[in-house]
């Protein structure tokens, strides 16, 4: 464990690192080369391990969530007292028999708890209902609360991104109606408003047109009339010379 410890941390400091995978690591029982220079840690994954105790389980006040899940352990929990933030912590597939022997949790302040694939004696029921009498902090016992519903954290999960993806594609939209209505009337209405001037402009132009035929034609008459009084004049005058 003290190599595959030495692998993991990658050059960091032990007090830098926040969550460490010692999954299906190799020991002779017991845990090995993990200390309270971790002061950092909030998860740690010892599942798999071969454990047959935790006796060295150090001292860490910021772990937060703990996999001890496919060892061999059947009693010993009372060394995670020390580290107090523990929340979630996961036992399942271990050697564990009496109830009596998950009492020392009642110094954590769990939230999560999986202890699945042990052989309690008590029947389910009666061991789930004795385990949130002990741990009142429990919400959720091998995925199922109080009641025994199934909490599945993925479906949940999926649901809010849902959830969001249909509010983004609403908000979209309205944004789009609300460019419509600022943007005000289509082509199509301005091409119809267009055509209303054009038939307008005509009516105004045949009614202007009309008018200026008829002023042209009576300016005509006018020049006419004093050019016939002009010739008669001079055909007096020529009759009164010739007399």
């Amino acid at each position: 464990m003290d190599v595959r410890i030495g692998l993991e941390l990658r050059g960091k400091k032990k007090s830098e690192v926040t969550e460490l995978d010692l999954s299906n690591c190799k020991t002779g029982g017991e845990i090995d080369g993990l200390n309270e220079d971790f002061s950092s840690l909030e998860q740690l994954d010892l599942q798999n391990a071969s454990l047959t105790n935790i006796k060295l389980f150090p001292k860490l006040p910021k772990l937060k969530k703990l996999d001890l899940s496919g060892n061999r352990l059947s009693k010993g929990l009372e060394v995670l007292k020390e580290s107090p933030s523990l929340k979630s912590l996961s036992l399942t597939n271990n050697k564990f028999k009496e109830f009596d022997t998950l009492k020392p949790l009642t110094d954590l302040q769990l939230t999560h708890l999986d202890v699945d694939g042990n052989e309690f004696f008590e029947s389910k029921e009666e061991f789930r209902k004795k385990m949130f009498e002990l741990l009142p902090s429990l919400v959720l016992l091998d995925g199922a609360d109080k009641d025994g519903a199934e909490v599945n954290s993925d479906d949940d999960e999926d649901d809010e991104e849902d959830d969001e993806e249909d509010l983004s594609e609403e908000e979209e939209s309205a944004g789009e109606e609300e460019s419509e209505d600022e943007d005000g009337p289509g082509l199509s209405a301005l091409y119809d408003n267009t055509a209303d001037l054009d038939e307008d402009d005509e009516a105004d132009y045949d009614a202007d047109g009309a008018e200026a035929e008829s002023e042209e034609d009576e300016d005509e008459d006018d020049d006419d009339v004093p050019q016939a009084k002009g010739v008669k004049r001079k055909h007096d005058e020529e009759d009164n010379t010739a007399n």
